[in-house]
């Protein structure tokens, strides 16, 4: 994540690209929205990615 991505589009922009989709299938049984949700989770309580008028961003420097 460079810049601030509407929540609402970050997941059907995942599974557009096909690293998203073909790790998940390999690695995880193609459960796409559950590891989306899992990572998500993990990532706003470490504080990596935030969440600030329906946008998302991360904290981390490029």
């Amino acid at each position: 994540m460079k810049k601030r991505i509407r929540e609402t589009t970050f997941f059907p922009y995942l599974m557009e690209n096909h690293w998203f989709k073909e790790t998940v299938a390999l690695y995880f049984n193609g459960e796409y929205e559950a590891k989306y949700t899992e990572i998500m989770n993990t990532f706003f309580k470490k504080g990596i990615i935030k969440q600030k008028n329906g946008d998302l961003y991360t904290a981390v420097k490029p």
